[in-house]
């Protein structure tokens, strides 16, 4: 162990690195290395081309830090990068390379000598640089190589942190405290990583945890170290918030003595920073590496384990937490391929024989028909629940569900009428045991916008991911397509929320949207993406809510329960729904728009009869359905 202090970087390296870095000026290499597999025996993850991906950019920044802190401190270093691996799981490794492969902590003088390799790049100069030059042809090292794919296995990587963070301390007394430097750009895609970010922090070694969430939209002013989470837009901001160290006093020092407006009560918190504002947070770790000791007495630290992850208590009845909007990373939005073929049910279970209809009575009707004018509006309603949020969420219905919703709406862009207006919702339950509603933002052009067209949605998503799926090429072989993945909303799984709470709000949405086109409206689709599980009366009190709208709302279902369940596609009867809470789900889904009169059709599986209600099966008729009536 160093006396000097340790730093571990944990980098995230999911499809969403890949994405640009809306900053000034290039950097990096102009392609990008291949990088080592993820774990041993897996296949090498994809590498990104994109010289001005946040990847490339991210690493070019941490190899700079490491060669100029390494010529002044002997702080012990690790490199961890998380994503998730070739089959699906999550993939957690050192990053070190050449020499120093397999190992985890090392001394910064002995990193020094072991880059993987020197790249010859050229550096800006300032003005005034003797001669008059503006740029110069320098070495630089290279230790973290840029790599993405898959998913962001951030719960996988802080439990792994906390078992380094454990191993440093067992090597003897601790010197300064440790620090822990997250840089990413997604949400965490397999659990909360809250409660064991929790432990870290009550660890004895006291580690300041920096989180910086990468640059995503120009349009949107970076948070730089907060003090107060009330002032936060609701979602990721808040939650990252619970997620870091209060400044050390030196610290909020040097920042003050760089022009950074701070707060007594600052957090190392950056969302949505600059590149620049990611070197003055790399500086600051620099600076407490050379001899701050950031207000601990090291003979006041012994080493000790950090404490198992324990189930989360159950929490208390739901009630409403406060709406605020919430911030959103944006990028801008590229072409699309064309729409994908008909799918057929792909996640059928095995049929229990013992599944009997369960009748449930109810007073809720659907709503009656009315006069086809005006805009249309849909509610994509996402539940984000997890019966345990802090365990692995990678394959998890709520995953499932997430990508089917980004999907959809996908789909929605490509053929849009302009008269389809959409809005996101996620729910599910916080830390507290209410119930958190969010209208989630758009982004790109449609930045800060509750509502968009579906013309609008072409340049309103989060990032495009690019994958290739395989199809048939009619002759017994298979053919590659390059597919571009529009992503709109990429949220975080949580504990069990209110499905009653979550229609209040989409109600009092809907009601304000309509009132904003002096109730001109045609009527309103609630798409809800959920994995079931509610009492069957919070099913007809959820349905209740929407139907005192002053216009007609129809329910559409897509639904991945967690217990055992056969597929079911657009059924016209409760027969085959083996749970109570799906029988009172098919009472309240509304008709299929277009199966009646035969514009939406899929021989033997769509007849007029059908109601708008998937069960572990693909809604592969959804944009078709939501298009009824408003092209011409």
């Amino acid at each position: 162990m160093s006396t000097a202090g340790c730093v571990l970087f944990l980098i995230d390296e999911s499809a969403a690195m890949a994405s640009d870095f809306p900053d000034d000026g290039p950097t990096g290499p102009t392609n990008a290395p291949p990088g080592p597999p993820p774990v041993p025996g897996k296949s090498p993850a994809p590498v990104v081309a994109n010289p001005n991906s946040k990847a490339i950019r991210l690493a070019t920044a941490v190899n700079a830090w490491i060669k100029r802190t390494a010529g002044h401190s002997a702080a012990d270093i690790a490199l961890i990068g998380y994503a998730t691996d070739a089959d699906g799981a999550a993939a957690v490794s050192a990053r070190w390379g050449a020499g120093l492969a397999g190992r985890t902590w090392i001394p910064l003088p002995t990193v020094i000598a072991e880059p993987v390799r020197v790249e010859q790049r050229t550096r800006r100069l300032p003005p005034t640089a003797p001669g008059g030059a503006t740029v110069q042809n320098v070495e630089f090292p290279v230790w973290l190589e840029p790599r993405t794919a898959g998913k962001a296995a951030q719960l996988a990587g802080w439990t792994r942190c906390a078992e380094l963070l454990t191993e440093w301390s067992s090597f003897g007394a601790v010197g300064r405290r440790p620090v822990i430097v997250h840089l990413f750009a997604s949400t965490s895609a397999d659990g909360n990583p809250q409660r064991v970010i929790e432990q870290l922090r009550q660890h004895p070694s006291n580690p300041i945890i920096l989180q910086i969430h990468l640059r995503s939209s120009r349009s949107v002013t970076p948070t730089l170290y907060p003090s107060n989470i009330f002032y936060l837009p609701a979602g990721a901001q808040k939650d990252l918030f619970k997620r870091c160290s209060p400044l050390p006093e030196d610290w909020k020092s040097a920042l003050q003595a760089r022009k950074q407006s701070l707060q007594p009560q600052a957090v190392g918190m950056l969302f949505n920073a600059r590149l620049a504002d990611v070197a003055q947070a790399l500086n600051l770790v620099e600076t407490h590496l050379d001899g701050a000791t950031s207000g601990t007495d090291p003979s006041a630290i012994a080493a000790a384990p950090v404490a198992p992850l324990v189930p989360a208590p159950s929490a208390p009845a739901p009630v409403v937490a406060p709406i605020v909007p919430e911030a959103a990373p944006i990028t801008p939005m590229a072409e699309t391929p064309p729409e994908a073929p008909v799918e057929t049910p792909s996640d059928s279970l095995t049929p229990d024989a013992a599944l009997t209809e369960v009748v449930v009575d109810s007073s809720w009707m659907p709503p009656a028909p009315v006069e086809r004018t005006g805009p249309r509006a849909a509610v994509f309603l996402l539940d984000r629940s997890l019966a345990d949020p802090y365990g692995s969420a990678l394959n998890s219905p709520f995953s499932k569900l997430q990508e089917r919703l980004n999907r959809s709406l996908g789909l929605l862009s490509k053929k849009p009428t302009g008269q389809l207006h959409v809005a996101m919702v996620t729910y599910a339950g916080d830390d507290g045991g209410n119930t958190d509603v969010r209208t989630e933002p758009w982004s790109a052009d449609q930045a800060g916008r509750e509502w968009v067209t579906d013309a609008d949605l072409a340049t309103a998503a989060i990032r495009i991911e690019e994958t290739v799926e395989e199809h048939s090429n009619g002759i017994g072989g298979l053919i590659s397509i390059p597919i571009k993945k529009p992503i709109y909303v990429e949220a975080e799984s949580a504990g069990p929320g209110s499905l009653v709470a979550a229609a209040q709000h989409v109600s009092r949405l809907i009601d304000g949207w309509s009132q904003q086109h002096g109730g001109m409206v045609r009527e309103a689709v609630v798409v809800h993406f959920s994995r079931a599980g509610w009492p069957s009366e919070d099913v007809h009190s959820a349905a209740g809510e929407l139907a005192a709208i002053g216009i007609p709302v129809t329910q559409y279902h897509v639904l991945l329960p967690d217990a055992p369940h056969p597929a079911v596609t657009y059924p016209t009867s409760a027969e085959g729904l083996g749970l109570p809470e799906l029988q009172a789900v098919f009472e309240v889904s509304g008709p299929l728009m277009g199966a009646a009169t035969g514009e939406v059709s899929r021989p033997g599986i769509v007849v007029p009869e059908s109601r708008g209600l998937t069960v572990n099966a693909e809604f592969d008729v959804l944009a078709e359905s939501l298009r009824v009536g408003l092209t011409v």
